[in-house]
């Protein structure tokens, strides 16, 4: 390290073994750049006039000054400080390896340092005001933090070099507490700074600001005992080495990805699903993140936020009956780590432009930290589903008091799972793309139990993409069955299949879907005629079909205008089975009707009763689309068409709240449903 000697003005490089024991240090506010004087400018200052009338040149002088007064009278030469440490003139920055030693020493050099000078340039009161002094940038400053904590004995003075009061004055520290909410035991050196959460000193940086992107991380070295080389230009990046290295060092605190928001549930968590299935889904634009915070600033509501208790025992194996937790793993931009789950969860997920949101599923994730107010509470994180296996999470921090209680590191690891965390990547829509915006099976009743639970198939003989959950990158011009589900009806398995059709008076491909029975019990081989399906050519389209007369299959459409100049269009698909009860009242298995026939592959033979316009339209808006199977495999499809209408848009001005109306009072419907 260099140091200048405040009677000479000789700056000196000293070595570890040979640096003198007792030495000063200033903290204080930069002020413009051409009013420093750097390490260059103070050993040629003889020759340069004009580097002596700039303001770092007298703040150099005046520090100078300030330690020779207060060595005045001291006897003892091994008492005696005689060097000063001073961040603008004792850093040859020209040097990019001694820039880089300096920051990652800088901390300790604080620490181990006499006396520290705080010159507070914007302070002219002689004495303490706990207003004025909150108002002072001195305490807004990154650099500043650890010139603050790291030394034990910290003088300040007001602008003109006035002494206002010592950091171990009783008032004095009970003001910088209060305006840093750094706790008065580690300000004072009772308790170590190193015994704080990880959160707790994030928090503390999370009002400061500095003049350089990278420096919000790199001023934050020392407080973590971390060392890291300096890449400036990197910009954020910098914070997030500094989070991966506090990862590596300390995988016990998860109070490192206790940041964002807390609040007692959810905002875009959705209760009942069942529920959600009858109203309009919000477009909301709320961006997903990754597991690590983008800087400081996430920390400014995370300051009670510890690890808990027995933390450090989920990352190790205390007996052979108990596996270690993994821990935490950075992949490129991705975090693996292994979490304890509460529940499933499900979302409102936003596409961005157009404005279409999906109901996706996510966990709800525990951290192993509580709140020191009350240390039985847990910390759960949202994380959302999406792409290749890959969960993001929200800003926001479900607290969940009594959490904890009964719990320690052996019976929470039998509900833990490791995943894969990741900042979202938005979906690049085409012209053509397929968007399933919500599908779950709700039925419920005895006669649908056991129903297998639907789940998404795609014909990979297609050149179709699937890299992310309900989404069908297509391109305008394929036409074919793209993707669907597949789900139980009366002992039978049928596929939902998702594709295009183009026909000859079709400017393009239209969305079709369809119902395409099983081949044959115990394998995966559907057939590939339909038993029903249904051109969507309209912007809005609503159809339902009763299966089996107990379930209902209920689908609505819509079709989206791309934004930009190349335009298009995407298709959104809203997907739900659900009872139907009151299909058994109104529908007699033994009725009977003329039509073509449809043998099933189990010896059933089917008939569907059509016009010679595949519908048949009856007095009461029903469109009538029956199959009858001999044997027990008996089916019964019967189509309604609930409502189809052209007009109704919904990028042309038209509300969800105007469309909500009309469905409900019946109007722009040309059938009721």
């Amino acid at each position: 390290m260099r140091l200048l000697n405040t009677r000479t003005g000789e700056i000196r490089e000293f070595y570890s073994e040979d640096a003198p024991k007792k030495y000063a240090v200033l903290s204080h506010r930069w002020g413009h750049p051409r009013q420093e004087v750097s390490y260059q400018e103070w050993e040629h200052r003889s020759s340069r006039i004009e580097v002596r009338s700039r303001q770092g040149f007298q703040k150099i002088e005046k520090c100078c000054k300030l330690v020779n007064s207060e060595q005045e009278g001291e006897k003892d030469e091994n008492s005696k400080v005689e060097w000063v440490w001073i961040d603008t003139c004792c850093i040859d920055k020209n040097s990019s390896q001694e820039l880089s030693e300096a920051i990652n020493s800088m901390f300790r050099w604080y620490e181990e340092s006499s006396v520290c000078y705080v010159h507070l340039d914007d302070y002219a009161k002689d004495t303490l005001d706990l207003h004025a002094l909150r108002e002072c940038k001195w305490f807004l400053r990154g650099w500043t933090l650890q010139e603050l904590i790291a030394p034990r004995d910290v003088k300040i003075y007001n602008k003109d070099w006035s002494y206002l009061g010592a950091k171990s004055d009783t008032e004095m520290c009970k003001a910088i507490s209060e305006i840093t909410s750094i706790d008065e035991s580690i300000l004072l050196h009772k308790v170590s700074h190193g015994s704080a959460s990880i959160a707790k000193r994030m928090s503390w940086a999370s009002k400061r600001v500095t003049t350089r992107t990278e420096d919000t991380a790199y001023c934050l070295l020392g407080l973590f005992d971390i060392n890291l080389p300096l890449l400036y230009g990197e910009g954020p990046k910098a914070f997030k080495r500094l989070q991966e290295e506090i990862m590596k060092t300390y995988p016990e605190d998860h109070s490192l990805y206790a940041w964002g928001i807390p609040v007692e549930k959810f905002s875009n968590h959705i209760e009942n699903i069942q529920d959600e299935f009858d109203k309009f889904l919000p477009a909301t634009s709320e961006p997903l993140y990754g597991l690590l915070a983008e800087s400081p600033k996430d920390f400014e509501f995370s300051g009670n936020f510890a690890p808990i208790h027995f933390a450090e025992a989920f990352y190790v194996a205390v007996d052979r009956a108990h596996k270690k937790a993994d821990p935490p793993l950075v992949l490129g931009s991705q975090v693996r780590i292994e979490l304890p789950f509460s529940k499933s969860i499900s979302f409102h997920y936003s596409l961005g432009e157009p404005p279409v949101s999906q109901l996706r599923w996510g966990i709800s994730g525990m951290l192993l930290c509580n709140d020191d107010r009350d240390k039985s509470a847990g910390i759960s994180l949202p994380l959302l589903l999406w792409g290749s296996g890959q969960y993001s999470r929200y800003k926001e921090l479900q607290i969940l008091p009594r959490y904890w209680v009964g719990k320690d590191s052996h019976n929470i690891k039998s509900n833990t799972s490791t995943i894969t965390v990741a900042k979202e990547r938005k979906p690049e829509l085409a012209s053509g793309d397929i968007i399933i915006r919500r599908m779950h099976d709700c039925r419920t009743s005895i006669a649908n139990k056991n129903k297998e639970t639907i789940f998404i198939i795609t014909n990979s003989s297609l050149p179709v993409q699937r890299d992310r959950a309900e989404i069908i990158y297509v391109e305008p011009s394929l036409t074919g069955n793209f993707s669907g589900m597949i789900f139980s009806a009366n002992s039978k398995e049928l596929a939902f299949v998702i594709g295009r059709i183009q026909e000859k008076t079709d400017d393009h491909p239209q969305l079709q879907v369809g119902l395409i029975p099983k081949a044959n019990p115990g394998t995966s081989c559907f057939e590939g005629r339909y038993i029903w399906n249904r051109v969507l050519r309209n912007r809005t389209d609503h159809v339902s079909v009763d299966i089996d007369l107990f379930s209902v299959l209920k689908i609505d459409s819509e079709r989206h205008e791309l934004p930009g100049e190349d335009g298009g269009f995407i298709n959104t698909l809203d997907i739900t089975i659900r009872d139907s009860l009151s299909a058994v009242e109104q529908w007699h298995l033994g009725q009977n009707s003329s039509g073509s026939s449809y043998s099933s592959s189990d010896g059933g033979t089917g008939v569907i009763s059509e016009d010679s316009s595949g519908e048949d339209e009856h007095s009461d808006g029903r469109t009538q689309l029956e199959m009858m199977a001999g044997g027990q495999n008996t089916l019964v499809i019967r189509e309604v068409k609930t409502r189809t209408d052209p007009a109704e848009v919904f990028n042309d001005g038209t509300t969800e709240e105007e469309v909500a109306d009309k469905a409900a009072t019946g109007g722009g419907s040309d059938v009721a449903e």
